[in-house]
């Protein structure tokens, strides 16, 4: 429709009917417009897609909350995120030219030593979660196995007459079939 409107009016002036277009074109009032309505439908788009994401991700997390692997692989997650925030902080002032050419003040280099010993403090923690809840989970997941058929009921006899190759033979605790 707009460029039937400036093709309107271009004609007019190539003809020379009309020494004015017959109605002012609103074109700062009209591309701000445009722009504003643009502007908002990607914002709008934007928070729907992030909300739908956030959503998704906050369903996942719900669903594996409780595993072991969950929970190992977060505080895993987290140790490497502030290791590799320690080495760049070590590349970023442990550069040889720039400790000559004096690029850093030493309170830029305080500020820096201060950030990685609060990083490995808090590596040390989470290392140490980390081994209490792998210790914890070691703990319920190891059962001695002769505990175990010692609490489940044992094998009934055979019948009289049954086959010998059948017959289980117990060896510390563990059944075992012969077969002949």
């Amino acid at each position: 429709m707009l460029k039937l409107a400036v093709f309107a009016v271009l004609l007019s002036y190539v003809s020379g009917q009309f020494e004015a277009p017959p109605w002012s074109l609103p074109w700062p009032e009209w591309s701000r417009k445009l722009s504003f309505t643009r502007l908002i439908e990607l914002t709008a788009e934007l928070i729907q897609d992030t909300t739908y994401k956030l959503k998704h991700a906050e369903k996942i997390r719900e669903m594996h909350k409780h595993s072991i692997t969950y929970e190992l692989g977060t505080i895993a997650a987290g140790i490497q995120e502030r290791f590799y925030r320690m080495l760049k902080f070590y590349r970023k002032y442990a550069n040889m030219h720039s400790f000559i050419t004096r690029s850093y003040q030493i309170e830029h280099n305080l500020r820096a030593i201060q950030i990685l010993e609060g990083d490995y403090n808090e590596i040390r923690t989470e290392k140490g979660i980390y081994a209490e809840i792998k210790a914890r989970y070691e703990s319920t997941t190891t059962v001695n196995l002769k505990e175990l058929m010692a609490q489940t009921s044992s094998t009934p006899p055979p019948p009289p007459g049954a086959r010998k190759r059948w017959l289980p033979k117990l060896d510390d605790g563990f059944p075992v079939v012969h077969h002949t």
